[in-house]
C-alpha cells in the first residue's frame, strides 16, 4: 500500500511534468513564445504529452490554460470588487442560466437525456459528457464559493453570510454547473465568515462532494494553499495538510513543486493525510481523464487548426459582443432617450482614451492576465464606428 500511495502522490502536482501525472498549466504570459500561433501551442502541448506517456505510469496529462471567460460562477454583489467583470451578473438566476456554457464546451449528456447529469449523479455515477468529440474540452467552474460577495468588494476578502444565504445566492450557480456535468471546480482565494475556502472541509467535502454529489475533481487556485498560514506559505506542511484534508484533489503549484512532493509524501507516510483521501483524489482525476477520452486521444487534433480564428467564429464573437454590451440610457425626457445615438447627430463628444484603444476595450485576460493597451488584436475601435457616421469631437 505504501508503494501504491507513492505512485498516486504525483497526481496532485500541476506544474512539473517530471513529477506529475495530473495536469500541466500555462500561466498568463507563459505560452510557447510571444505571439505564438495555434500550431505552436499544439506542438508544445503534444511535446509535454509525449513525455507523460513515456513516463513510468504512462498516464496522459490534462493541459490547462487560464481562460477566465470559460465559466465563472461568481455572483458579484458589490461593483467595487476588482474582478466584477468576471461575473455574469449580480443576479444568481442569471448566472445560473449562463452555466449552460458547460454543455457547449463539454458536450451534452449521452443521448441528450432530459434528466441529464442530476439523474446520473444521484445514482452515484459521474456524468460523462460526450467528450469523445475532439472539439470538446474539459470545463472548470470557478471560484467556489462566494468571492463575489466579500465585504466592501475586497478581492480575496471575507464573505459574511449565513449558510442559507450563501447557498441561495452564491452556491446556486454551482449546483447548475454540476447538473450540466462540469468536470472540475476551482476553489476561491476568499474566506467565508473568516475561514479560508482552500481549507474549508465543510464546504468542499461535506457540501460540494457530499450534499451536491460532485464527482469531478476540486482544484486549488494559483498558490491558493499558501494562504492558509501567515506569513503566506511559511508553514508549507500545514498548508498542504489542511488543503488536502479539506477536499482539494489537485493543487496548483507554480514554484515549490519539489518541496510540495516531499512534504506531501511525509504527511501520507505519517498518517496525517489518509491513504483513502489520496485514493479519492486520484479516482476523481482519472475519472475526468477517462470521460475526456484522454487515454484514447492524448494528442491534439491538428485537423482543427484550420478553423481557429476563422471568419464564422469571428463573426459569432462580434455578434456576442454586440448583444452583451451594457449601455446606460441617459436623458431627461423618457420619451426621448439619449441612446441609441441618432445616426444624424451633428456632434458627438468622445471623452477619455478608451474609445481610441482596442486593448482597453478587450480588458483583462486578453493575451495576458492584465491585458494591455494599444492595437493588440484586429478589430474596430468605438471611435472608428462613430467617426464613420458622425462629426466627432475628441476630449482626452
Amino acid at each position: 500500500m505504501e508503494v501504491s500511495t507513492c505512485q498516486f502522490l504525483h497526481c496532485f502536482i500541476i506544474t512539473c511534468l517530471c513529477f506529475s501525472e495530473g495536469s500541466v498549466f500555462s500561466a498568463p504570459n507563459n505560452g510557447p513564445f510571444e505571439k505564438a500561433l495555434s500550431l505552436d501551442w499544439a506542438d508544445m502541448v503534444d511535446g509535454y504529452q509525449k513525455l507523460a506517456l513515456e513516463s513510468r505510469l504512462g498516464i496522459p496529462i490534462i493541459y490547462g490554460i487560464d481562460a477566465v471567460h470559460e465559466l465563472n460562477g461568481q455572483v458579484c454583489k458589490d461593483p467595487r470588487w476588482g474582478r466584477c467583470y468576471e461575473s455574469y451578473s449580480e443576479n444568481s438566476e442569471i448566472v445560473g442560466k449562463m452555466t449552460s456554457i458547460v454543455l457547449g464546451l463539454q458536450g451534452h449528456p449521452p443521448g441528450n437525456d432530459t434528466q441529464g447529469a442530476t439523474h446520473i449523479l444521484l445514482e452515484g455515477h459521474f456524468h460523462s459528457p460526450e467528450l469523445r468529440y475532439r472539439n470538446n474540452v474539459i470545463v472548470c467552474a470557478k471560484h467556489f464559493v462566494g468571492d463575489g460577495g466579500t465585504e466592501k468588494g475586497v478581492n480575496e476578502g471575507n464573505t459574511v453570510l449565513s449558510y442559507e444565504d450563501l447557498e441561495r445566492i452564491h452556491l446556486a450557480p454551482f449546483v447548475d454547473c454540476i447538473e450540466h456535468g462540469v468536470s472540475t471546480i476551482m476553489v476561491s482565494y476568499s474566506s467565508w465568515n473568516g475561514n479560508k475556502l482552500h481549507g474549508h472541509h465543510f464546504l468542499l467535502t461535506e457540501i460540494l462532494k457530499g450534499k451536491l454529489g460532485f464527482k469531478g475533481f476540486v482544484i486549488s487556485d494559483w498558490e491558493g494553499i499558501d494562504e492558509l498560514c501567515q506569513p503566506c506559505g511559511s508553514d508549507y506542511r500545514h498548508c498542504i495538510s489542511t488543503a488536502i484534508n479539506a477536499g482539494i484533489d489537485m493543487v496548483m503549484v507554480p514554484f515549490r513543486y519539489e518541496l510540495f512532493i516531499e512534504e506531501l509524501a511525509f504527511l501520507v507516510q505519517s498518517g496525517e493525510i489518509a491513504t483513502a483521501r489520496i485514493d479519492d483524489a486520484v479516482e476523481r482525476i482519472l475519472r475526468v481523464k477517462f470521460a475526456a477520452k484522454l487515454f484514447d486521444f492524448p494528442f491534439t487534433d491538428k485537423s482543427l487548426l484550420e478553423i481557429v480564428g476563422c471568419k464564422p467564429h469571428r463573426d459569432l464573437a462580434q455578434e456576442a459582443v454586440r448583444k452583451s454590451l451594457v449601455l446606460l440610457k441617459i436623458g431627461k425626457d423618457p420619451n426621448k432617450p439619449f441612446l441609441p445615438l441618432s445616426m444624424v447627430a451633428k456632434r458627438i463628444l468622445e471623452a477619455a482614451t478608451h474609445v481610441d484603444d482596442i486593448g482597453y476595450q478587450c480588458g483583462r485576460w486578453t493575451g495576458s492576465k492584465y491585458g494591455s493597451s494599444g492595437q493588440i488584436t484586429i478589430g474596430t475601435k468605438p471611435n472608428q464606428n462613430l467617426s464613420a457616421q458622425n462629426h466627432v469631437e475628441e476630449l482626452t
